[in-house]
């Protein structure tokens, strides 16, 4: 995983924590690979699911 995919994951789970969907979140980045947007929702979705 690299330093940009990181930042972006805490990024897009602060959006989600404050109450944004994630789906809607990830389509504010439309260069994202779909493999990339994957990994973003398996990291938010731990991330919320482990109350952080």
């Amino acid at each position: 995983m690299t330093v940009q995919l990181k930042l972006l994951i805490r990024v897009v789970g602060r959006r989600v924590s404050n109450g944004e969907k994630l789906e809607e979140v990830l389509k504010d980045y439309p260069k994202l690979k779909p493999e990339e947007a994957d990994e973003v929702r398996a990291a938010v979705g731990k991330e919320n699911s482990d109350g952080k």
